[in-house]
C-alpha cells in the first residue's frame, strides 16, 4: 500500500498560497496602472498650475484604469485628437 504524498491539509496550504500570490500579482498590477494613469496625468498637465496638478494626478492615481480609459483615452484622444507628448526623461513631471 503506497503512502499518500498530498495529505488534505498540504492542498489546503498549498491553495491558500496559490491564493495569496494571485492576490499580490493582482495588487501589484493595480499600483502599475495607477502609477501609469499618474505619469500620463502629470505629462498632460505640464503646463498647468499645481492645484490642478495635485487634483489630477490624486485622481488619476485614486482611479487608475477609469482615468486612463474615460478621461485619457475617450476624450483626449478620441474626442479631441489630442493624445499627450510623453518624456521619457520625465516621468513625473512637477
Amino acid at each position: 500500500m503506497a503512502k499518500t504524498i498530498l495529505t488534505n491539509q498540504t492542498k489546503q496550504l498549498g491553495t491558500e498560497l496559490i491564493n495569496m500570490f494571485l492576490r499580490f500579482i493582482f495588487v501589484g498590477a493595480l499600483f502599475v496602472v495607477n502609477f501609469l494613469a499618474l505619469s500620463i496625468s502629470l505629462q498632460c498637465n505640464r503646463d498647468k498650475g499645481a492645484f490642478q496638478k495635485i487634483f489630477v494626478g490624486l485622481y488619476a492615481f485614486l482611479f487608475g484604469f477609469i482615468y486612463l480609459f474615460v478621461n485619457y483615452y475617450s476624450y483626449r484622444v478620441m474626442t479631441l485628437g489630442e493624445p499627450c507628448q510623453i518624456d521619457t526623461n520625465e516621468i513625473f513631471p512637477l
